[in-house]
């Protein structure tokens, strides 16, 4: 049989030698980028007195940064949307939308994702595509469409 697990605030001082200590953590130096062209942040809340209903709109873009050392430029930009209704818990929604460009001269691929959450008394809702290219012509599109039974425990 295994021993039972134990809060490590439980163990005796004198029992502690067993922790490996190794020091402060490490990691490598940060790579250095450079700004190419400048981003957008931006958090919008939108409140509606009247229908008591709500929407976050978030913008995390931070532009388009490239990697000297291997000649890439990469952009990620995402548009978040989130909203309810009163207290009607089966209105709330999120939404996502994601784009990520690599380009390194004559090369570039795009990849672009939206996300939607959302729900019904009896189960959840996610809606995801996802569509992948390089240049121009689309190499991949995915779409999922799934229903999540609510088990309310």
């Amino acid at each position: 049989m295994a021993p039972v697990p134990v809060r490590l605030s439980d163990v005796a001082p004198e029992d502690k030698s067993f922790i490996p200590r190794s020091g402060e953590p490490e990691g490598a130096p940060p790579l250095h980028t450079d700004q190419i062209h400048p981003g957008e942040q931006d958090w919008t809340v939108s409140p509606n007195l009247v229908e008591l209903s709500g929407t976050l709109e978030v913008v995390k873009d931070p532009g388009v940064v490239r990697f000297e050392d291997i000649d890439l430029d990469v952009t990620r930009r995402a548009h978040e949307r989130y909203s309810f209704t009163d207290r009607d818990f089966n209105s709330v929604r999120g939404e996502t939308h994601w784009i990520m460009d690599f380009a390194r001269r004559d090369w570039q691929v795009e990849i672009r994702t939206k996300t939607v959450l959302s729900s019904t008394p009896k189960e959840y809702h996610v809606y995801a595509e996802l569509d992948a290219y390089e240049g121009q012509r689309r190499g991949a599109s995915k779409t999922w469409d799934s229903r999540i039974p609510r088990d309310h425990t």
